[in-house]
């Protein structure tokens, strides 16, 4: 690794992200343990999950592939209209995720 600035910042980023990892892999562990007694809230948490895991490596390598791929693409591309895209569809992901997760809260349980 090099001392550029975008990599210590890439660096940085991915430290960042290392709670979120954590409690997302936690996530799935739970789900795995409670899915006898309530396989419907573990699916839906299992699947929340696991959509954010996916979600959050795409996105490390589409921010790692726009520098290179899209002046190949679209030369006279501006990056930020790619970022602002990937943005959009983060928060899409985001949104379902935690969409199933609410479900699972709060739906499929008797007596609640």
């Amino acid at each position: 690794m090099t001392d550029s600035p975008s990599a210590i910042f890439s660096l940085l980023s991915s430290i960042g992200l290392l709670p979120l990892v954590v409690v997302w892999l936690l996530g799935c562990a739970m789900a795995a343990r409670f899915w006898r007694a309530q396989p419907r809230a573990a699916g839906l948490c299992l699947a929340s999950m696991l959509i954010l895991l996916v979600w959050q490596g795409m996105t490390i390598g589409l921010h790692a592939l726009i520098p290179i791929l899209a002046f190949d693409i679209w030369p006279d591309a501006e990056p930020m209209y790619f970022y602002a895209v990937i943005n959009l569809l983060g928060s899409l992901v985001h949104t379902l995720a935690f969409g199933l997760l609410i479900w699972a809260v709060f739906t499929g349980r008797e007596g609640v």
